[in-house]
């Protein structure tokens, strides 16, 4: 219950929470609805607080009547101030009901209490998805312990179906090849053609010669380069023929030339 002291006006808040040395303060209606709430500790929030009430007072409708409640501390008693505002029909002195001390011990009580209903909410949840794995898991051996055809691999169902049919073919191929291979093996190597080159020097040899100056300069690189991989000593020995004769034609007519 409030310690009802006076009725009082806006304008006087601040004096009197001065003069009691109060350091809380709320507004509430006759009906003990709270319209302003109770300051934080400090000096500042008292003064911000008061302001918000003086401004607060200014709004609320008229012909009722308001309590500005103060407190020297937290816990202490509620020092109630009555504002009339305007001029209602009937005052009544509103007895309201201190707020119920608050029960630490009970609050912790029943802490403890919530907590140890989670805990067995989430043991249930445990136990379920428990459950439900073992479930399954029964299941699985189920299926297992049941008797199956055995499933046939892609190699057995090859060498049931396919193979039967392809090793005739096989053994047929296979005859082709041993056949081929002993004709291979029975057909003498025919022997590489020898080609008879006459001596250097000799009339042959000469005529030889003769015979490839009348021929190109491709084909007688590629007769050259044939030579010189039998003997090219011997291709050697036909250059030497053939270059020196045109360079001394060709040295011949610069001589007459230059005459």
């Amino acid at each position: 219950m409030y310690n009802i002291i006076e009725q009082i006006k806006p304008d006087d808040l601040p004096g009197i929470a001065k003069s009691n040395n109060y350091k809380f303060v709320r507004m509430e209606d006759a009906a003990g609805r709270v319209l302003v709430y109770q300051n934080a500790t400090g000096d500042k929030c008292l003064t911000d607080k008061l302001k918000e009430i003086k401004q607060r007072t200014t709004v609320v409708p008229g012909d009722a009547i308001y309590y500005v409640i103060f407190k020297n501390k937290t816990n202490g008693e509620d020092w109630a101030y009555k504002y009339v505002k305007g001029n209602p029909v009937q005052i009544q002195h509103v007895q309201m009901q201190e707020p119920r001390s608050i029960d630490y011990n009970i609050l912790s009580s029943k802490d403890a209490e919530i907590a140890e209903l989670r805990n067995q909410l989430d043991r249930l949840k445990l136990q379920m998805i428990y459950e439900n794995d073992l479930n399954n898991l029964r299941q699985e051996v189920k299926q297992l312990s049941e008797p199956k055809e055995p499933e046939k691999s892609p190699i057995l169902g090859f060498a049931e179906n396919i193979l039967p049919q392809f090793m005739p073919l096989l053994t047929e191929y296979l005859e082709i090849r041993k056949l081929e291979a002993q004709a291979k093996a029975n057909v003498p190597t025919p022997p590489r053609p020898v080609i008879k080159l006459p001596v250097p020097g000799s009339p042959e040899f000469i005529a030889y010669c003769e015979k490839l100056a009348s021929l190109d300069d491709e084909q007688l690189d590629a007769q050259l380069t044939k030579i010189e991989k039998i003997n090219s000593t011997y291709a050697d020995a036909i250059r030497t023929i053939l270059f020196t004769d045109e360079e001394e034609t060709e040295t011949d007519q610069t001589d007459e030339n230059a005459e």
